[in-house]
């Protein structure tokens, strides 16, 4: 390849792998746009229906139907349907007239097929998905049972922590029309409906709205037909980030933090709890899903002007979202024809050139996510503009206590961390020495100085990471001093599993290998130690440590100190 056109090519591919600017979301202004209060809403449409927030619950989505066998006339298959919206897994019992299961199974997704429902609703927004669970043909014996019941009824239920959902048919009997088997929904039996809301008796349309997510929402309804329907949820915390309007005016784009839309035919996940969705612009609702799945409405008034795709900021891409820092500075590329105003002290803006700013984000407060707003303007439009950026803790000081089994040594030191702004790289000095030895020791101390280097970017206590790192060592034996280099291989995490979760906040285990020296005659070949820690959080950013360890150093002579000595940790901690 020529020098000429080698050139080219490195500079299209450094070019096309270059991260474009980040967009900036416009804030929803409560004077052009009002996100509403969710609410929760029912209504008991007839009979044997009920209809919860997007979601219809009749003879057409609720029902059971029987398969014969071809081989074997007397034995049947049960194919049970439910609306997808409200369960797609659970424990399904089938019940006889006398409230004893016959039939019960564990629904999983995979044992289900989604299908559209032949519903009477005309409403766009009612989600029209069943799904369907066939079992195994039955023995003859319950076969031929299920035929000569005066009736039965089947219910679906599904739990996750605090939300419980349970889904019961009307009463139903088997019915052979022109030697066909079916089942029919039992007329003969009707009873008073009610609906039940926090054990309260209550009409049969309502609407709640949920205001705190930590109260729970109790909903029980029964129909005439004997169809019942309980639901236990709360709201789901929702932050809707932007909404802007389409250039034909006919749809908002809305992009969401938290609870999915229910609908996903126009909805985009943009990672695991931000989402894009469109709405009609003249019939703004939107149904989310709440805890359990529980469909939960969400609606918009719109009372002015909506900022437009082509007003969009956007933010270099190698803006920060976490900082150590108190101050942090973006660079801001705005569109022509408007300028920027900070909307409080907070937020300093200074122009450059082409359309571009720096916004100095200021007083950042530590352990805080921190929301910086400035205004685009022009003569005719003004909108808010907003930026969130946490702020860590990149100190950290350890008072530690260290017992050395074998050698019988115990250990009274400190250590310090400072973490850089980079978010990468940090420093280590510690510095033990014994309070309780043996006699033969006349003397024990460890001084280290550590560069540590997170294989991925983010912040101390928060971000999972690999740490790799450089040591050095100056440890005192007696009257001897070695000065031992090293390396470091670390992994800091939350706690993943139930159990460790309960025991600590945050966990560190390390690998450490010194280098040997010879003193004095005495050979020190090689130092390695294996370290996990757990910091369980008290108050504020205050820590428990506590863990255990291994450790070998290889001197050349027999001795207690040579042995491999096991270690127990315990102290304390402080971010700051």
């Amino acid at each position: 390849m020529k020098p000429f056109n080698f050139i080219i090519v490195l500079t299209f591919l450094l070019l096309s792998s270059a991260k474009s600017d980040i967009p900036l979301y416009f804030t929803p202004d409560p004077k052009v746009i009002q996100v509403l209060p969710q609410k929760f809403e029912y209504t008991l449409v007839d009979s044997s229906s009920i209809q919860i927030g997007d979601i219809l619950v009749d003879s057409k989505s609720l029902n059971m139907q029987l398969e014969l066998n071809e081989k074997n006339p007397n034995m049947v298959r049960l194919i049970f349907t439910w609306p997808t919206g409200l369960t797609r897994e659970g424990h399904l019992i089938l019940y006889n007239n006398n409230g004893k299961s016959i039939f019960t199974q564990m629904i999983t997704k995979d044992l289900t097929q989604v299908s559209e429902a032949n519903q009477k609703s005309t409403n766009e927004l009612v989600r029209k998905q069943v799904s369907t669970f066939s079992s195994e043909f039955l023995d003859d014996e319950t076969s031929e049972d299920l035929k000569y019941l005066p009736f039965m009824k089947f219910c679906i239920s599904h739990e996750e922590k605090e939300t419980r959902t349970e889904l019961c048919s009307s009463e139903l009997y088997v019915s052979s029309d022109n030697n066909k088997l079916t089942v029919k929904e039992r007329k003969s039996a009707k009873r008073p409906s009610s609906v039940f809301i926090n054990g309260k008796k209550v009409g049969d349309q309502g609407i709640i709205f949920l205001n705190d997510s930590t109260e729970s929402l109790s909903f029980k309804a029964q129909t005439e037909s004997g169809a019942a329907l309980e639901i236990l949820t709360k709201l789901s915390p929702t932050e809707i980030k932007e909404i802007i309007m389409t250039e034909d005016k006919k749809n908002l784009m809305i992009t969401g933090l938290g609870s999915f839309p229910v609908q996903e035919k126009n909805t985009k996940k943009i990672s695991d709890s931000l989402w894009e969705t469109r709405i009609p612009s003249d019939f703004p609702i939107l149904y989310l899903q709440g805890d359990g799945g529980i469909p939960i409405r969400q609606e918009f008034n719109i009372k002015g002007e909506l900022p437009r795709e082509k007003y969009r900021v956007s933010v270099s891409s190698n803006a920060k979202t976490k900082t150590y820092s108190q101050e942090e500075k973006l660079t801001l590329k705005i569109p022509s024809n408007f300028s920027t105003k900070p909307k409080d002290e907070n937020s300093k803006l200074s122009i450059i050139k082409n359309q571009k700013t720096i916004w100095t984000l200021s007083n950042l407060h530590q352990k805080e996510l921190n929301r910086r707003q400035i205004y685009i303007q022009n003569k005719e439009q003004s909108y808010l503009l907003s930026y969130d950026i946490f702020r860590g803790r990149n100190a950290e000081l350890m008072i530690t206590s260290k017992y050395l089994s074998s050698a019988k040594i115990n250990l009274a030191g400190a250590e310090l961390i400072w973490w850089l702004n980079n978010l990468y790289s940090g420093l280590k000095i510690k510095t033990y020495s014994a309070i309780t030895k043996p006699q033969d020791i006349t003397a024990f101390s460890i001084t280290e100085l550590n560069f540590l280097h997170r294989f991925s970017q983010g912040l101390n206590h928060q971000d999972s990471s690999l740490v790799v790192g450089v040591n050095y060592q100056l440890l005192k034996s007696n009257t001897l001093n070695f000065s031992l280099p090293g390396v470091s291989l670390g992994w800091e995490r939350t706690p993943q599993s139930r159990w460790l979760k309960a025991m600590a906040d945050w966990n560190k285990i390390y690998l450490n290998y010194y280098l040997g020296q010879k003193k004095d005659g005495l050979i020190l070949n090689s130092v390695l130690e294996i370290e996990y820690l757990l910091q369980l959080n008290l108050i504020n950013s205050h820590y428990l440590n506590y863990g255990f360890g291994f450790s070998k150093y290889s001197f050349d002579v027999d001795s207690d100190m040579s042995k491999n000595q096991l270690s127990a940790t315990l102290g304390w901690a402080m971010l700051f």
